[in-house]
This record gives structure tokens, sequence and C-alpha cells, in this order.
């Protein structure tokens, strides 16, 4: 009877065990809906989950990756103490709204129309060419059309962007040099080119000192980390610059 007792009392020890919930994230980071970034039907893709799990790994932060536009993200990282944004472009106007933690990758910006549109790129002539034609995703795309003074209509995402401009309801979209790449299949032409941009990780103040600190010296391991490799090569092969790999590691000194 008692080692009867005994095994019952093992078994539901391991069964307590095994019942035991997951760890809860610790972090939520939002990603914007992009072709790059989500699959058709608005999950995170498999290189950003990779990407957040190896991160999560050397950090020891739980991460939850969610798929959010831009205009309703921002608002939730300012507000939240457990909210970070990844591709978010660091400019001078959004420097003290969030804290910077790495940049990631760095991209095109371009002008796109559909083929063969024959603008000849004379982004001074834009506004009188385009007359309001121009869809641009909200967030940084849209301000650098804003403060150039050319009239567009602004959109929640890229997805939206090109759907305007393939359904022929725009001229044109103002979009990732690498989104618009992938789009030249379906008839999407490039023509004109911007500044490139530094796409980053940022979390919101309220975000805990010590997370941010993990996950910045995350991000200088991973820079020169075996394991990471394989993601930072993917998207030097679509045409993209890890903008990771010029972060130093941190000296052992």
């Amino acid at each position: 009877m008692r080692l009867r007792i005994a095994l019952m009392t093992v078994a539901l020890a391991l069964c307590g065990l095994w019942g035991l919930p997951a760890r809860a994230a610790d972090l939520t980071v939002y990603v914007t809906r992009t072709p790059l970034m989500t699959t058709e039907d608005e999950r995170p893709s498999q290189a950003v989950r990779d990407w957040y799990a190896l991160l999560s790994g050397r950090s020891g932060v739980v991460i939850d990756v969610r798929v959010l536009d831009f205009g309703r993200a921002m608002p939730l990282v300012q507000q939240r103490d457990d909210a970070c944004m990844a591709g978010i472009v660091r400019t001078a106007e959004r420097e003290t709204l969030v804290d910077w933690i790495a940049p990631v990758l760095t991209d095109r910006i371009v002008l796109a129309a559909r083929a063969p549109d024959g603008f000849d790129g004379d982004m001074a002539a834009l506004d009188m060419v385009a007359g309001g034609s121009i869809a641009a995703p909200e967030g940084i795309l849209s301000n650098l059309l804003t403060s150039r003074g050319i009239r567009h209509r602004q959109v929640s995402n890229h997805r939206t962007a090109f759907r305007l401009l393939l359904d022929g309801r725009v001229r044109f979209t103002l979009v990732s040099g690498i989104l618009a790449e992938r789009m030249e299949a379906q008839g999407v032409k490039q023509v004109a080119d911007l500044d490139p941009v530094n796409s980053w990780l940022a979390c919101g103040k309220k975000t805990p000192a010590e997370v941010k600190d993990r996950l910045r010296e995350a991000h200088r391991a991973l820079a020169t980390a075996p394991e990471a490799e394989p993601f930072l090569a993917l998207f030097t092969a679509r045409g993209l610059t890890p903008a990771l790999r010029g972060m130093a590691a941190p000296s052992a000194n």
C-alpha cells in the first residue's frame, strides 16, 4: 500500500510538472504588415520568427512577435512597459519618443510605378506630375512625402499601397526598395531612388532598462555569432544590408 501511494505521489508530481504552462512573454515585438516581415495571412514570416527566437535565446528575454500596423503599434510601444517595434526608421523627430536598441537592416526607399510608366525620376517635379496619385504607408514614408510638400494618399501598410498601385487607383507608391524588387514580376517598376535608411528595433521608454540592456548585448553578440549568419546572409541575398554587422561585440576586458 505504501509503495502504491508513493508511486501515485510521484506520478501526480510528474503530471504537475508536465502540465506547467509555458513561461509568459516578457516582451511583445510588433512588426508591420510588409511582404518581407509577414506572410500572406498576416503572420510573422519564418525569418522574423527565427530571428527573434535567436534574440530571445541570447538575451533570456521571452519575446512574443505580433503583426500590427505602425499607426496602432507606435502608441502601444509608448504607453506600455513591455512593448517594442521592429523595422522602425530612426529620425530626428522620433529620437526622443522611444529607446533605440539596435539597427538591424539598411534598405533603400524607392518610388515605384506600374511598368511601363515613363516617369523620368525627377522628384522635384513629382507633385506636379502625380497630382496626388501616390500611395505611401504611414510613418517614415508618408512623412518623407509630407516634408517635401508632395500630396499623397496615406495608407496603413505596404500591402495596401501595392494593391492600390496594381489596381490602377494610384500612379505611384513610395516603398521599400527590396519590396519593390519582389513585386517586379507583377509589373511594378522602380522609377526613382531616395536615400537609404536604417531600420531599428526600438522599445518604449517604460520598458525596464535591464530588458533593453540585455537586448542590446544580445544584438552585439549575434552580430558575429555563427548561428545568426544564415539570417544575415538571407537578407544580404535579398539586396539588404544587415546593419547589425556594424555593431561591435562587447570587449572581453
